[in-house]
């Protein structure tokens, strides 16, 4: 019976995750409706006889026409919404304009009879409340009666299960970091990269981050898991060239980790995308230092911009740029492309977009959780195969995922229709897997990063994406032909 329940229960998320187009603006729109029918019984005292049934059919109607409007709206990749989200998260913004479309109107047309003007406001307020719960309950919950930065942690912290990850999960270390410089290391990606750093901790430590908030609970963690590691915390707004230049000459790094910027949530859900108008300057700066101070790896996931439609002539360009002054022996550079979240059907032909002509058969989906494991496994591929220098990675969000081997029946012949659909049947048979440990930072669980097994793309750039380009521009016209 349990088993039934839990299936029946897949399946109706499963359905609700392929209509999210649809029913995310349709549980807002109810939710508002709901809210301001609230806020006209507190108002009333729970008494709305002395307003026609018409009225407010009419009223409640219009209400939720607008919030469906304004959330469809919203959920668009254009430069307005774009631009919104640089200053506040979609949900914020869809309450606000559900407000500022609607208080007009309710005005104008209650010339004869009208609900208060002040019951929208009471009703966006609560839904303001509401939407931003968790971090009033932040702020409530940091107080100054926390004796260090530690306990604060310990507070705020949400509570995992103390999961030990299994032996086949965890990848060993390339090689013993000496120094070690993250930028972004209080994002999802660069906490989990401390986290499989902690059981060989390196002697010498430069964590960056955008975010003060980050740094001291950075600064409270390493306390805890890397006592004897010396560590430097500072703001990349507070950088200069010279300051990065220091760093690299003072800790003699080895290691560079440039994940900030590299996060994004789904934009389905309302989140707030961590980065927007791409400020290319640090990433570049990081690059460079490290080709400058002769660095072993470089990994950087935002050296390219995020909504470019010229983002892999990008980075091409930047490792033929700096290809030129590698040491061959001593220096990687790995540029990873991080890719937009897709929506809805835009999913599934993204999976083999960028894997055209490898083996279909074997693809690895990581979480972005782990992400930082998939880039030591980068890195250990590229020293077993040191013939490569750099290469780039597409880094797409798709779902919980941990392995999926997809069916042997895709020929190449097949369509790219026919070709999702059994990508989708595969991908539906997988149950997500959450691991966490103790001495792991508690991050959410949006995301994954799509990549295969090694060698993933090779150097030799325009024979990988012009042949994918042509291909995927050809496949539609002969499906076409044969199905006449």
């Amino acid at each position: 019976m349990k088993n039934q329940i839990q299936s029946l229960l897949v399946k109706w998320r499963d359905i609700a995750d392929q209509f999210a187009a649809v029913l995310s603006p349709l549980s807002f729109s109810i939710k508002t409706v709901f809210v301001f029918i609230l806020s006209c019984l507190v108002f009333y005292d729970f008494d709305l006889t002395g307003f026609s049934s018409s009225y407010l059919s009419k009223t409640f109607l219009i209400l939720g026409l607008v919030a469906v409007g304004v959330s469809l709206f919203l959920h668009t990749k254009n430069h307005v919404v774009l631009i919104l989200e640089a200053y506040a998260d979609i949900e914020f913004w869809k309450i606000m304009g559900t407000f500022i479309v609607f208080f007009p109107l309710m005005l104008l047309g209650g010339q004869r009879e009208m609900v208060h003007w002040l019951t929208p406001v009471y009703s966006t307020i609560a839904m303001l409340i509401w939407a931003k719960r968790n971090k009033l309950r932040n702020l409530r919950i940091q107080r100054p009666t926390a004796v260090n930065y530690y306990q604060l942690w310990q507070q705020i912290r949400p509570k995992w299960p103390e999961v030990k990850p299994n032996a086949q999960d965890i990848i060993p270390l390339p090689d013993k970091f000496d120094a070690v410089l993250i930028s972004g290391a209080g994002t999802p990606v660069g906490q989990r990269l401390l986290g499989v750093m902690v059981s060989n901790p390196p002697k010498k430590l430069v964590l960056i981050d955008s975010s003060e908030s980050n740094i001291a609970m950075m600064q409270a963690w390493v306390k805890r898991f890397m006592p004897k590691s010396q560590v430097v915390f500072a703001l990349s707004s507070s950088l200069a060239a010279e300051d990065l230049k220091s760093f690299f000459k003072t800790y003699a790094i080895k290691y560079v980790f440039d994940v900030d910027r590299c996060y994004t949530f789904s934009h389905l859900q309302g989140g707030q995308k961590s980065f927007l108008l791409r400020n290319l300057t640090f990433p570049r700066l990081l690059i460079d230092q490290g080709v400058a101070s002769k660095a072993k790896f470089i990994v950087s996931l935002s050296a390219v911009p995020l909504y470019d439609d010229e983002a892999l002539e990008t980075a091409q360009s930047v490792l033929e740029c700096y290809a030129q002054r590698l040491d061959s022996e001593k220096t990687r550079v790995l540029v990873l492309r991080h890719r937009a979240p897709a929506d809805g059907l835009e999913i599934i032909p993204n999976l083999m977009s960028h894997f055209w002509g490898y083996d279909k058969s074997n693809l690895l989906l990581s979480p972005t959780l782990d992400v930082s494991k998939t880039i030591l496994t980068m890195m250990s591929q590229f020293q077993e195969n040191p013939s490569h220098f750099g290469a780039v990675w597409a880094l797409t969000h798709v779902c919980e995922f941990k392995k999926v081997t997809l069916q042997r029946e895709i020929q190449a012949s097949d369509s790219l229709e026919e070709i999702a659909s059994k990508i989708s049947a595969s991908i539906k048979k997988i149950k997500p897997k959450i691991q966490d440990s103790e001495n792991l930072f508690p991050t959410s669980q949006e995301g994954a990063a799509i990549v295969a097994d090694c060698p993933i793309i090779e150097t030799d750039f325009d024979q990988c994406f012009q042949d994918i380009e042509v291909l995927l521009k050809e496949r539609p016209e002969q499906g076409q032909k044969k199905r006449a």
